[in-house]
């Protein structure tokens, strides 16, 4: 009789503490299914093929990038550079949940996939504390904006830079220059490993899917398994 009690009150406490916690752990579990969410007023459309112009409000940034020709030297790409990241955060249109929306919504990535080889890759890297530091949002924006406009100002309209490319350039010290350099100096392999290309260029590795960008790493050297294209 004692035992059937205690069976019969351990029940009735597991119900008032479900009844209570239940709510609030289903809301949380949705939450995280829901993903990262547009913020802005833009359409998915417009998102994927985000101007700059539509990340960053700022006359003299906005008149430099539209005056700057493909034939920009390293010192202008430099000042340009420093003009976005000179940037405060208010000068920023799109937060970084939408930037990490754009990659949700992106044909080229498959987010999981990407997680996936980061964790392989730094395997690979085995130089690298991965862990998931706070950085400043506009310091990500900044890198994106950055790499974008370096790349359309060299002609090269088609190529989309992911929030991932931007977080991994300032995990891992890598800023826009070195990144555009390696898009525009660097030489272009095939990873069969990640199915990716990669452009290699003194020591810098950027990797893309499809017409994006997707991760960026320090590599001294092309890896055996990539083959030349």
């Amino acid at each position: 009789m004692k035992k059937t009690k205690k069976i019969l009150i351990a029940l009735m406490s597991f119900c008032l503490i479900f009844s209570t916690l239940g709510p609030h752990l289903v809301s949380a579990t949705e939450k995280e299914a829901v993903g990262p969410r547009n913020n802005s007023p833009l359409s998915d459309k417009e998102l994927l093929d985000l101007k700059i112009s539509q990340m960053i409000n700022s006359e003299k940034v906005l008149r430099n990038v539209n005056t700057v020709n493909s034939n920009m030297s390293e010192d202008v790409a430099e000042e340009l550079v420093r003009d976005i990241n000179n940037l405060s955060e208010e000068n920023y249109l799109i937060d970084e949940e939408t930037l990490a929306y754009i990659d949700s919504i992106n044909p080229d990535i498959d987010v999981q996939e990407l997680l996936d080889q980061e964790l392989l890759l730094n395997n690979e890297l085995n130089s690298y504390n991965e862990a998931e530091a706070l950085i400043a949002p506009w310091v990500i924006k900044g890198a994106i904006a950055a790499t974008g406009a370096l790349l359309r100002k060299a002609g090269i309209q088609t190529l989309k830079v992911s929030f991932h490319l931007g977080k991994r350039m300032i995990q891992r010290g890598i800023d826009p220059i070195e990144v555009y350099n390696a898009i525009t100096k660097g030489k272009k392999y095939y990873d069969p490993k990640y199915k990716s290309t990669v452009y290699h260029y003194k020591g810098i590795a950027v990797a893309k899917k499809g017409g994006t960008l997707t991760t960026t790493y320090k590599s001294s050297k092309p890896k055996s398994r990539w083959k030349r294209r």
